[in-house]
């Protein structure tokens, strides 16, 4: 469906690192998601490759509450 948009939901690991709480809590956050699911934490930016596979053209990246982001995107 051309124009059609597809949200995601997630929260992304910040690009640089820092702050110790946020730091230790994305680091188990990594280690459960990959025990669970083989699956790991990923910036913002790794976002993209996905969105560009699907052939998804990513118009907003916006904040939500917490640390998560909505990535807003259309078919390409």
């Amino acid at each position: 469906m051309e124009g059609t948009s597809r949200l995601v939901v997630e929260p992304p690991a910040p690009a640089a690192r820092g702050n110790a709480a946020l730091d230790w809590t994305l680091a188990f956050s990594d280690i459960k998601k990959h025990a669970n699911t083989g699956g790991h934490e990923r910036t913002e930016a790794k976002y993209c490759a996905p969105l560009e596979a699907a052939r998804l053209c990513r118009q907003h990246v916006r904040e939500a509450p917490s640390f998560h982001r909505v990535f807003d995107a259309v078919r390409a």
